[in-house]
């Protein structure tokens, strides 16, 4: 079989126009035959792909087939974003559906999205999902730098809520710096009234705040 690698990725993308030839049922079949479990499910994962773009709903019905974890964990982001572009409520309320690990990784392909049209209604649903005990911190990531220009508060407030905290003060890092680069008296004013970290504090916090 071909080896767990990137040159298994850029074999399956070669070999993937002459598995399509004779169409989609065909190429499925033809992956059916595969016994290496993880090969097969590269190999339906780069079949779904390939079919997101005209038929999203199907392709996220062959990612769902996938018995190989990773495999399907890989592709969900990349289908659930290809479906938001199409259709912002079909693609959440699939995510919905899935487990906790499964909606992680589709609402990261979905808030890319979400975020760019409706930042308000992208962090309303990722409260939903927090509540949930979802992981959203990849989710997160995207949401705050798309939504930094026309939300920055609403953005900086998910910072804090990311699991990892040494990304969250990356994070602060690099978002307090833009924000204040941009508009300090909003961005100083949120700093002043937000509990962070006491690096976070001292490295933004303006020089009357540090005296006092």
């Amino acid at each position: 079989g071909l080896p767990r690698s990137r040159e298994r990725g850029d074999a399956l993308e070669t070999l993937l126009p002459i598995i399509l030839a004779d169409g989609v049922d065909s190429a499925l079949t033809w992956s059916d035959g595969i016994t290496d479990e993880g090969l097969r499910g590269a190999t339906l994962a780069s079949i779904a792909r390939h079919v997101s773009d005209e038929d999203p709903a199907k392709a996220a019905d062959m990612i769902m087939s996938i018995e190989d974890d990773d495999s399907k964990f890989r592709a969900l982001d990349d289908i659930a974003e290809s479906w938001a572009k199409q259709d912002i409520d079909a693609a959440v309320a699939f995510a919905n559906t899935l487990e906790p690990t499964l909606k992680a990784e589709a609402a990261e392909g979905i808030i890319r999205e979400l975020a760019s049209e409706n930042p308000l209604e992208a962090s309303q649903w990722m409260e939903t999902l927090a509540a949930e005990g979802v992981n959203l911190d990849a989710a997160i990531h995207r949401f705050i730098w798309k939504a930094n220009s026309t939300q920055p508060e609403l953005a900086a407030n998910w910072i804090g809520q990311m699991t990892d905290k040494r990304d969250a003060e990356r994070n602060y890092h690099r978002f307090l710096g833009r924000w204040q680069s941009q508009d300090a008296e909003a961005a100083n004013a949120w700093i002043a009234n937000t509990e962070l970290p006491k690096s976070i504090k001292r490295r933004f916090a303006p020089k009357t705040d540090q005296q006092r």
